[in-house]
């Protein structure tokens, strides 16, 4: 699991996310040589959690997070 071991307080991050204005870069190389890259706001991030623990096993990371927003590159 990504992010195995940490909860979070959606109320606490969102605001966080808001105060900083936060992105996340997610990188996926399980198809190396092409690199898929992924630019998300904190706040999308945070609306694609479906636990408390916000984590994702590889395969739903990649379904959920990688694939619909993905560019690639050689």
């Amino acid at each position: 699991m990504l992010g195995t071991g940490r909860t979070i307080e959606p109320d606490v991050v969102r605001d966080h996310i808001h105060e900083f204005d936060l992105h996340y870069l997610l990188p996926c190389i399980v198809d190396f040589p092409v690199v898929r890259v992924v630019l998300l706001s904190g706040l999308e991030l945070l609306d694609k959690c479906t636990t408390k623990s916000c984590s994702f096993s590889r395969t739903d990371a990649i379904k959920k997070l990688i694939e619909p927003y993905a560019t690639e590159s050689e």
